[in-house]
């Protein structure tokens, strides 16, 4: 059903053993081969745009990628190299991409993680699709026309719309915006098909702080990518919890904001009734 390609930098070898190293250890060495990244430091000197060395050698590193591959008898999935992949994934996607390639005829991408706002409707969203794995280990796929994401850690192209992407992000770096914000418009203009797995069968690695593509990560960074690592498949939640909680501690929030997050947290609990 598909074949898969990493970026990653010819410097960045700590990155390039890990992954290497969890593809053999699911199964999945064989589905994938490395593709050297564009050093966008390097490429800035061609390319006159505002975007940062990171983002640049993102976008031109996915430019190469279409090139090289043409027309395809498969699926292409791309992942950057801080990606982590489930542990079930080496026989888990081929299942997905089928299921898509009926319930959504025409689609054009699928995510396999996304970033998403930690906000209380998406995380909700996201608990009710998450219930119905847990108890049955149904995955959902869903659409992304309305729902505001980002970052292009992984994600899969339809071999029917290769050439459809190639052409929709070829030379388009001369706006200035990073790859995945001009995607993400694509897809909410309905010029991109694109949906997401859930839960998420991918996410950020811990060393994805260390970035290439997206520079020094702050505080308030940090804390969206644990909340996006804790929506992954094989997440450990509560190590996820400590390190937040460690993160956040010197939070100071207003008594309304503080009343508004304890009736938010009794309606999560197992206390609430509905009304």
């Amino acid at each position: 059903m598909y074949r898969g390609v990493f970026l990653n930098l010819n410097r960045n070898e700590h990155r390039r053993s890990r992954l290497t190293r969890q593809l053999a250890e699911i199964g999945a060495t064989s589905r994938y081969e490395r593709c050297e990244a564009v050093d966008g430091r390097a490429a800035s000197e061609q390319h006159s745009t505002s975007l940062d060395p990171g983002n640049l050698g993102l976008w031109l590193s996915h430019e190469k990628i279409l090139r090289e591959t043409g027309v395809a008898a498969e699926h292409l999935h791309i992942i950057e190299d801080d990606a982590q992949l489930a542990q079930n994934f080496g026989g888990l996607l081929d299942g997905l991409l089928a299921h898509c390639d009926v319930r959504f005829p025409g689609w054009d991408v699928l995510f396999t993680d996304v970033f998403l706002e930690p906000r209380t409707d998406i995380f909700k969203a996201y608990c009710d699709k998450r219930k119905l794995y847990d108890e049955s280990k149904t995955y959902t796929v869903i659409d992304l026309t309305r729902v505001h994401f980002a970052c292009t850690s992984s994600l899969i192209i339809n071999k029917a719309s290769l050439t459809k992407y190639q052409g929709l992000i070829a030379g388009h770096w001369k706006l200035g915006k990073p790859i995945d914000i001009f995607l993400r418009e694509l897809v909410h203009t309905g010029q991109l098909k694109a949906f997401l797995t859930i839960p998420f069968i991918t996410t950020i690695s811990e060393g994805s702080n260390d970035s290439d593509i997206r520079g020094d990560i702050d505080r308030s960074r940090r804390v969206c990518d644990l909340f996006r690592r804790g929506l992954f498949q094989d997440a450990d939640v509560n190590g996820l919890l400590a390190e937040m909680q460690q993160l956040t501690s010197d939070t100071k929030i207003s008594p309304l904001a503080a009343l508004y997050l304890n009736a938010e947290m009794f309606t999560l609990g197992n206390k609430f009734v509905r009304y």
